[in-house]
């Protein structure tokens, strides 16, 4: 990996532990949909100029489909993974987005043709691991059975997202064959916003957006975060492996999710749960060095 991609790749992790902190801060105030809405919406402008300083051009018919089925996927996911950061801990389901390399890997492979070399698959594994005895570890320390209900529903919602967005990244890349990155990011953001405002209409909840204006602040850094995130991984799987992309991502973002989890949200951090993000820390190394 060279450093440039290096640099991408850890750009793309660090922006989307940011974003996630605050969808957290933000669905406290804002219903999950409406919210994944207004960020997204406001992202179309963003890499509508970046497309047009770029050079614009409009993609051939081969670019639809993929990209198309990307944004759908990106709708489902995106609505289920703050609903599970709604009513489940930081900690419990952020580390069961490591899931995705797996499902990313295997997916490429067909997809895009993309083999990673044995230590990067071994990696794969110990992220995957590691996530699997965090949440194990989470779920086994607590009591309440209301607490417990909440952590399975939002642990089945967090599987679901984790299928669609190891898919999602790897039809981006397959998409991206056919048009710059900010031409597909502008056009996978109005598709996306086209389906959640469909989604709104059909729930009379338009009137929730109302609600923007208790948190213009922290929705504008929202917004910004969560464009830089974007921008940053469509760039980064041009050059990088999506699986290695993915990894080092979700083993960077369990590790913060652990500490930001304890530090801002008073969530407990066991043994278990050092070891298990140690553990991760170890496969993303395997990975990028």
């Amino acid at each position: 990996m060279t450093s440039t991609a290096l640099i991408l790749v850890l750009l793309t992790s660090f922006a989307w532990v940011g974003f996630d902190v605050l969808r957290k801060l933000l669905v406290e105030r804002i219903p999950p949909v409406t919210l994944i809405f207004l960020i997204t919406v406001g992202q179309v402008p963003l890499f509508g100029a970046w497309a047009l300083i770029d050079g614009w051009s409009l993609p051939p018919g081969a670019y639809w489909p993929p990209a198309l089925i990307a944004g759908a996927m990106t709708v489902v996911a995106s609505v289920a993974f703050v609903q599970a950061l709604h009513i489940a801990p930081l900690s419990v389901i952020v580390p069961l987005l490591s899931l995705t390399p797996v499902f990313t890997l295997i997916s490429a492979i067909p997809l895009l043709g993309e083999v990673p070399t044995p230590r990067q698959v071994v990696g794969v594994l110990l992220v995957v691991f590691g996530a699997w005895w965090l949440q194990r570890d989470a779920s086994a320390a607590e009591s309440d059975a209301e607490q417990r209900r909440r952590g399975r529903q939002g642990f089945w919602l967090m599987v679901l997202v984790a299928v669609f967005w190891s898919v999602g990244p790897v039809l981006d890349k397959v998409a991206m064959r056919h048009a710059s990155a900010p031409v597909h990011a502008f056009w996978l953001c109005s598709a996306v916003s086209l389906g959640l405002l469909v989604l709104l209409l059909g729930r009379g909840n338009l009137a929730e957006m109302r609600k923007l204006r208790d948190v213009p602040g922290l929705f504008g850094l929202s917004l910004l975060t969560s464009a830089a995130a974007l921008a940053f991984q469509m760039l980064a799987i041009q050059v990088v492996l999506v699986s290695v992309v993915e990894t080092v991502k979700r083993g960077v973002g369990n590790v913060a999710a652990l500490v930001i989890g304890a530090r801002f949200f008073g969530e407990s951090v066991s043994v278990a749960k050092v070891l298990a993000g140690l553990l991760m820390g170890l496969g993303v190394a395997l990975i990028v060095l």
